[in-house]
């Protein structure tokens, strides 16, 4: 089925901009550690998505 990996995939683009809107609100520069963060984030979004969907 499709709509699955759709459901899945649909989450990490709203994860990722609110991480960089977050980073902007607190004046926070994009550095390593935080870009490290944000890719980190995603993929504990991803593992969250995949278990609500099984």
């Amino acid at each position: 089925s499709f709509i699955h990996p759709l459901t899945i995939l649909s989450g990490l683009p709203s994860a990722g901009l609110g991480a960089l809107l977050t980073l902007l609100l607190f004046k926070i520069d994009l550095s390593l550690y935080a870009f490290v963060g944000i890719i980190m984030l995603v993929g504990i979004v991803k593992k969250n998505a995949i278990m609500m969907i099984d």
